[in-house]
């Protein structure tokens, strides 16, 4: 996989990070780009990813100071899309703030996902709730049947 962070000079992976990405790609045979440059950031990226803009922040800088840094270079918005490929597809962990690090007409376009990200994370939340309220010994015998269902299903996607 080739990943791409596009954010500000010092909001960019710490380079400890950096060196740990570049050693997995090393081994995966991926790339590893961190960048402030939004043409080279979005040249044949296939997913767009952001987050909310506030939260490692919020401490340090406040609304105005976090706006000034990242809006509107570092806002997904439909003319950072297009620089992506024409399959892109947008996502986000939700919840999102409209207006700041991505636009309505982004968040609510075909080629988002960000909704059905968010319901496939429930359902693995609701998971997690059933796995430690209501522990079980596993059986080695529905193990087994999960398991080859699940790669059964997967041998039909991929």
């Amino acid at each position: 996989m080739e990943f791409v962070q596009f954010g500000p000079k010092g909001f960019q992976l710490k380079e400890h990070f950096q060196t740990i990405g570049d050693a997995n790609c090393a081994v995966s045979g991926g790339s590893l780009l961190v960048t402030d440059d939004a043409a080279k950031a979005m040249a044949g990226a296939d997913f767009v990813y952001s987050d909310v803009w506030y939260g490692d922040y919020e401490a340090e800088m406040s609304e105005a100071e976090r706006l000034a840094v990242f809006m509107p270079k570092y806002q997904v918005n439909a003319e950072l899309m297009a620089m992506a490929t024409p399959h892109a597809k947008f996502m986000h962990c939700l919840p999102a703030t409209r207006g700041e690090e991505v636009t309505d007409e982004v968040l609510d376009a075909e080629y988002s996902i960000a909704f059905d990200e968010a319901g496939n994370r429930l359902t693995a939340q609701r998971a997690l709730l059933v796995y430690f309220l209501r522990p079980e010994v596993p059986n080695p015998i529905k193990v087994a049947a999960a398991e080859a269902s699940l790669e059964a299903s997967l041998a039909g996607i991929l």
